[in-house]
């Protein structure tokens, strides 16, 4: 195999889109016996760590914020109308790979022309994440132009994987047209070699772990209703407990939302991992947009066990009951907290079930099989 590989995620710092695309760049690398990786930079910062095979062309889009913003509303979603054009007539590819539906607009059939099967990463529902944190003015364009971009993304790829069945029932829903393009469920995993020498807590304490992108706004929201509806019921169940926030950029919100509890706010930690080996338990109140919630991982990863809103517990599916466990309201939410109680789940089972499915051993065989 013989691939291109197309992401529209900055390959450098924090988040989930980050995180993820480098674990699928490096399985495609594994299984490819040539790649070129396409990948958008910013301040002239190009990627580091990447695997040595991978012959890299940085792309870069040195326009103003404002010119940005006009591209947007005209419908130019990436930076690639002109360099992949250029790039796919230059090497002898079989396969390209979108990771992700904003950098296939207008690119597919262009690969089809020369022979290649098209293979598009859905990251999530995009026009679920679109609608649930986008703003004025730019909010209808992009529900506008991400319909689009996905609909074609959706129909034209010989095959999409996804990181959930909830994000491929809800992409056939939307989209499909006829005949059922093909989808598989890939799931998300590890990059190579990031669970070796990471210990687990060995802490007594109920000390509980929340972590994420604390600017966006579907954190903001999940966290200012989590805070007035489900926060007083963790206090009453645990008395003792403590929790601890860690994120990058936390919102102004946020910051006034943890004044006069018992809350430790960590601003932008150079690593997690300090953070969240204090912990006894984890808890994802995100309730906003789609996809697989990688902050989850964060958790499962230091064998603590979640307690989970049903939309972030998407994907995780094969971890309720015993070591993830669900609400969607304040009443489950409850049971939720009894039933971790009762489980008394030890860090170790924890850590053994998260790298029999998200170790990258475990994702670059489910990979190979998809493709096989």
């Amino acid at each position: 195999m013989k691939t291109l590989f197309v992401t529209h995620h900055y390959l450098n710092g924090f988040g989930g889109g980050c995180f993820a695309s480098r674990s699928f760049i490096s399985a495609f690398a594994d299984l490819s016996e040539e790649i070129t990786l396409l990948y958008p930079v910013r301040d002239r910062e190009t990627a580091s760590g990447l695997n040595p095979k991978i012959h890299t062309v940085p792309v870069s889009d040195d326009v103003s914020r404002l010119r940005k913003m006009r591209l947007v509303f005209a419908g130019r979603l990436h930076r690639y109308a002109e360099v992949f054009p250029r790039v796919l007539d230059e090497g002898d590819f079989d396969t390209v790979v979108f990771d992700s539906c904003y950098p296939s607009f207008g690119m597919i059939g262009v690969a089809h022309r020369k022979g290649c099967r098209v293979i598009t990463i859905h990251h999530n529902f995009q026009f679920e994440y679109v609608r649930d944190n986008y703003r004025f003015p730019l909010r209808g364009f992009m529900q506008y132009w991400t319909r689009r971009c996905e609909g074609e993304a959706f129909r034209g790829s010989d095959l999409n994987l996804t990181l959930t069945q909830a994000d491929a029932d809800s992409l056939a829903k939307t989209y499909a047209r006829g005949a059922l393009p093909r989808t598989k469920v890939l799931g998300v995993f590890e990059q190579p070699g990031n669970l070796d020498g990471k210990e687990l807590p060995s802490t007594e304490e109920d000390v509980f772990i929340i972590t994420g992108d604390l600017g966006i706004r579907q954190t903001r929201v999940s966290l200012g209703e989590w805070f007035t509806d489900y926060y007083p019921l963790l206090k009453k169940a645990f008395p003792g407990g403590r929790l601890i926030l860690a994120g990058k950029n936390p919102h102004s919100d946020i910051v006034a939302f943890c004044k006069g509890k018992d809350v430790t706010l960590v601003d932008t930690p150079p690593s997690m991992d300090s953070v969240l080996r204090q912990g006894r338990y984890y808890i994802c109140p995100v309730s906003k947009g789609g996809g697989i919630k990688l902050r989850v991982m964060d958790g499962l990863r230091y064998g603590m066990p979640v307690i989970s809103h049903c939309v972030s517990a998407r994907g995780y599916e094969r971890f309720e009951g015993g070591a993830l466990f669900a609400y969607s309201d304040p009443g489950s939410f409850v049971r939720a907290m009894e039933d971790l109680k009762r489980a008394d789940v030890r860090p170790e089972s924890v850590r053994e079930l998260y790298r029999g499915f998200f170790s990258y051993e475990a994702g670059l065989a489910r990979l190979r099989d998809l493709l096989d």
